[in-house]
């Protein structure tokens, strides 16, 4: 959407997931946006359109991790001439060549300053990078972007392509235009140990390696539904038993109390991303509505997951999460 970082012509994301529109209303929906309109849209519908955003913006884009110090990728071979290009314009014959960077792999930015600012970040509210050879991707806070790096003028050009139009609080929202303002600035990339750097004229943005989703221990586990996260307050759930399971194949199903879900998955930025989902036609009284729509909320946004023990919570943007249980 160009640059209308700070538009809210899609729905907002993180107004209270899993609450009713008029609800979302009051927490902010309306408010958040002032001078456009605000779509506080319940959480089961933003999942399912969060999905089909999602394959718009990183459909092209396949996640995959290579062992640290193989330069095989078309970004190895980028970053590789823009440092020899550097290096030349002042090296003498006995200066050593510098090394080629291979930053494939999925990011999360830890620090970042813009014209001497720091750039304001929310761990409820990440922004990752996944780099795959030429091709970028990730989110901005909010939203999910996608782009390509190129070289220009021996220096590295990241050039954002797309980016999906959910609209989020203002504070979200300020994160995001500062990263989208500091990727447009970029021209160097380089490690610092563990940790990639990216630079410009009054930029710098510090990334560290997100760890690999623990597929390992998803896969092939009936989970059962245990319990609601919603700004740092955990509530009991209501209705059948919720549940959900995730195959080594990329499908997954479950239900959420009301109803039942089944789609497709892929793991894209240290995420699980549902890159379909259907659910039955089926009405979900009132005292269940709220779940539901938590429930496909959460899986519709994408998000991480740690396992501990028979536990595994799932933790989307904005803080939301699930927390279920292997069933015995």
């Amino acid at each position: 959407r160009g640059r209308g970082y700070r538009g809210c012509s899609g729905p907002r994301r993180g107004a209270g997931a899993g609450v009713t529109a008029g609800a979302a209303d009051r927490a902010g929906g309306r408010e958040g946006c002032r001078g456009c309109r605000a779509w506080p849209e319940p959480a089961a519908r933003r999942g399912r359109r969060n999905i089909e955003l999602l394959r718009r913006v990183t459909g092209h884009m396949t996640t995959r991790r290579h062992p640290a110090g193989i330069a095989t990728t078309l970004l190895v071979a980028v970053i590789a001439i823009v440092a020899t290009a550097c290096a030349s314009a002042g090296a003498t014959p006995s200066q050593p060549p510098v090394a080629p960077v291979d930053a494939n792999g999925d990011w999360r930015l830890t620090a970042g300053t813009v014209d001497g600012a720091a750039m304001p970040l929310d761990d409820r509210w990440p922004v990752t990078l996944t780099i795959d050879g030429p091709t970028v991707g990730g989110t901005a806070a909010c939203n999910g972007y996608g782009g390509q790096i190129v070289v220009e003028g021996g220096e590295v050009r990241i050039g954002m392509l797309s980016m999906t139009q959910m609209g989020c609080e203002p504070e979200v929202m300020a994160t995001e235009a500062a990263y989208g303002a500091a990727l447009a600035r970029i021209r160097q990339a380089t490690m610092d140990g563990e940790a990639l750097l990216l630079a410009g004229d009054g930029v710098s943005l510090r990334f560290e390696a997100i760890p690999p989703v623990p597929m390992a221990d998803l896969l092939d586990t009936d989970w059962t539904l245990d319990t609601l996260i919603a700004g740092g307050v955990a509530s009991s759930v209501a209705g059948e038993p919720g549940t959900l399971i995730l195959h080594g194949d990329g499908r997954f199903e479950g239900s959420t109390g009301c109803r039942t879900f089944s789609g497709r998955y892929r793991e894209f930025g240290g995420e699980i991303k549902a890159t379909d989902m259907a659910m039955d036609d089926r009405a979900c009284p009132a005292a269940l509505a709220d779940q539901d729509g938590h429930v496909t909320g959460v899986l519709g946004d994408g998000f991480t997951a740690v396992v501990d023990g028979d536990r595994l919570t799932l933790t989307a943007a904005g803080g939301i999460g699930l927390v279920y249980v292997a069933a015995d």
